[in-house]
Parts: structure tokens; C-alpha cells; sequence
């Protein structure tokens, strides 16, 4: 019997002055279908033995707008359950960006879900805390 990690998560980076206007690097999908094992290597996002989770990029936001992206990652992971690389995974693409709100959910097959939710305030103490 496989095991299986599903993840729901959704970010908006916004644009303002203390952050730098930047295209986030989600790292390149990884199907299942790809034969080339340099490919399956080197893709940073989260992947099983089907492929990676899928990274949906809404339509980037006109320069008069706050808002810059809105940002879908999803996808059921097959024979993958290594929480921590997801957690590093949120926290490598929300790195030095200007996020105005992000969470994300993690279930792995048998195990508790676990939730995790920005944590921004006035200070430089922002990121991913878990809520449950």
C-alpha cells in the first residue's frame, strides 16, 4: 500500500517598497511521464514517484495593484512523507518577498494534518507558524 502526503497551500506576494518586486522561483514541475532522471534530480519541488505538486500562477496584477501574485500549490504526493521538506519548501519561496497573507496544509497518510498559516506583525518576525 502506497503512502500519500496531499498539500493545499496558497500564497499572495504583494508589491511595495521594503520587499523586492520579484517573480517567486517555484522550481519547474516534474511529471510522470518524464524520462530524464537530470530532471527528477534537480526539481526543488516536493515530488513523488507521480510527479511533483502543481504550482497554479494566477495572472500577474497590474502595477497599480498591492497585490502582485496569487499563487495555487496542490497535488498528492505519491510514496512521499517527508513533512520538513515541505515546510522548507514554503519557506524557501516565500524567502525575502513581500507576503501579504500565505497557509498551506500537509496530510500524510495515517498521520495528524498539520496547518500552517504567515505570521506577519510590525517587526522583521515573519513566516510560517503551525496552527494545528
Amino acid at each position: 500500500m502506497s503512502v500519500w502526503t496531499h498539500v493545499l497551500g496558497t500564497i499572495r506576494f504583494d508589491n511595495h517598497d521594503s520587499k523586492p518586486i520579484l517573480k517567486p522561483d517555484f522550481g519547474v514541475y516534474c511529471s510522470p511521464e518524464e524520462e530524464d532522471d537530470s530532471v527528477w534530480d534537480n526539481c526543488i519541488i516536493p515530488c513523488g514517484t507521480e510527479g511533483s505538486l502543481h504550482i497554479e500562477l494566477g495572472k500577474e496584477l497590474d502595477n497599480e495593484s498591492v497585490a502582485r501574485h496569487i499563487v495555487l500549490i496542490f497535488g498528492g504526493l505519491r510514496d512521499y512523507d517527508d513533512e520538513q521538506a515541505i515546510i522548507d519548501y514554503f519557506n524557501k519561496i516565500t524567502e525575502n518577498l513581500a507576503v501579504r497573507r500565505a497557509l498551506f496544509t500537509l496530510e500524510v497518510s495515517g498521520k495528524t494534518s498539520r496547518t500552517f498559516v504567515w505570521k506577519l506583525d510590525n517587526t522583521e518576525n515573519e513566516g510560517f507558524v503551525e496552527v494545528f
